[in-house]
């Protein structure tokens, strides 16, 4: 065996499958392998796309191009996509055999051009250098891979400087239109606050400290402890549904009597989009208000975990019940660092009264099913 100068010989070893498990495993991937070698050939081929040239004496010539969009566009948003297609195929596969909690899934669709686009990049780092930069070319803009800068309209000076001095990370960029606008969203994973910011730390065995939040429709936000002591009110919300419905049917009323396909009435329609846009961002606003009040001031909480596609069929408090964002989900039962505590559900009791009874959370089992935050 010819080998360089001070080199150590190298030995070409292999072991064929076995018969199971192991070749089934080979034949996926080289059926897989086998797939990708055929779709890259495709988008190289006439069938994908192709282009009429025809000169000044009439003759007519065929320049095949392929998929000539294909390169215009980042790899990230198919692979991001690919990953999007898998867990929704899992969730679909898991639902039927009766493996997956919850309301059943159905098989993916794809989605509607004329609604809301949509598509994910991953921040990549290649030789120290990241895909997705923050205020590179302008304080306030977002660098992404294949796309280039955008500007953007809301201060990037507080990320920049945690990115600068090591103590956030990009992890994924959003992209998203949404009330006739796009918008960007950043993944980011941060270091925790400091301990001065931070609750106090509880020894192993203290059950105690939880406060539970009632939600209601005259008082939107209750919290008690378990001695029945009152620690938060929020008697006023902005029921941003209620307040703009005037608007909301002048604007509707200016769709419909628009002609179907026209320019106006795509124009109506945007305009109609942006208020409810509005809207959802007002709701949105008062929510992120009232999760940052109680995870500063509570570092064990428990939340009234409500049906809330059933309390919908009540016709007369449908409206209401929407105007107050029940069916979103809750800020404070994401883990934030700076909770450092519990966060946990409670199931409200069939029927009205107050009372412990079977199915209904007790002050003992508040613990239980919590979900550790930071």
């Amino acid at each position: 065996m010819k080998r360089r100068p001070g080199t150590a010989p190298t030995r070409r070893s292999g072991t064929a499958p076995t018969r199971g498990g192991t070749a089934a495993a080979v034949q996926r991937s080289a059926a897989a392998f086998d797939f990708i070698y055929a779709f890259n050939a495709w988008k190289r081929s006439e069938q994908a796309g192709r282009r009429f040239v025809v000169d000044g004496a009439g003759a007519v010539d065929v320049h095949v191009t392929g998929l000539a969009w294909r390169r215009e566009v980042s790899a990230q948003v198919f692979e991001e996509a690919a990953v999007d297609l898998g867990k929704a195929l899992k969730a679909w596969t898991d639902s039927r055999r009766g493996e997956r909690a919850g309301r059943k899934v159905g098989h993916p669709r794809f989605k509607k051009k004329a609604d809301r686009g949509s598509f994910r990049m991953r921040n990549k780092t290649t030789r120290g250098r990241a895909s997705i930069r923050v205020g590179q070319g302008h304080p306030r803009s977002v660098t992404l891979p294949g796309i280039g800068v955008v500007r953007v309209h809301d201060d990037t000076r507080r990320l920049r400087r945690m990115l600068v001095h090591g103590r956030a990370r990009v992890l994924f960029a959003t992209v998203f239109r949404r009330g006739g606008r796009w918008k960007i969203s950043l993944n980011v994973q941060a270091d925790d606050l400091h301990p001065d910011l931070q609750h106090p730390p509880r020894p192993a065995g203290d059950h105690g400290g939880w406060a539970g939040v009632d939600r209601g429709l005259h008082t939107p936000v209750v919290v008690a402890t378990g001695d029945g002591a009152q620690s938060v009110r929020v008697d006023v919300a902005p029921k941003a549904t209620r307040t703009a419905r005037p608007t909301t049917r002048r604007l509707s009323r200016a769709v419909s009597r628009k002609q179907k396909g026209s320019a106006n009435r795509r124009k109506a329609v945007a305009r109609l989009a942006r208020h409810h846009e509005k809207i959802r961002d007002r709701r949105q606003h008062f929510g992120h208000q009232v999760s940052n009040l109680l995870v500063k001031t509570h570092d064990r909480l428990v939340i009234e975990d409500l049906d809330v596609h059933a309390m919908l069929t009540n016709h007369r408090l449908a409206a209401a019940i929407s105007d107050a964002a029940r069916g979103e989900k809750n800020h404070a039962q994401v883990p934030d660092p700076e909770a450092r505590g519990r966060v946990t559900n409670a199931r409200r009791q069939d029927g009205p009264g107050p009372g412990s009874r079977p199915g209904e959370t007790s002050l003992d089992e508040a613990g239980t099913g919590y979900a550790p935050a930071a």
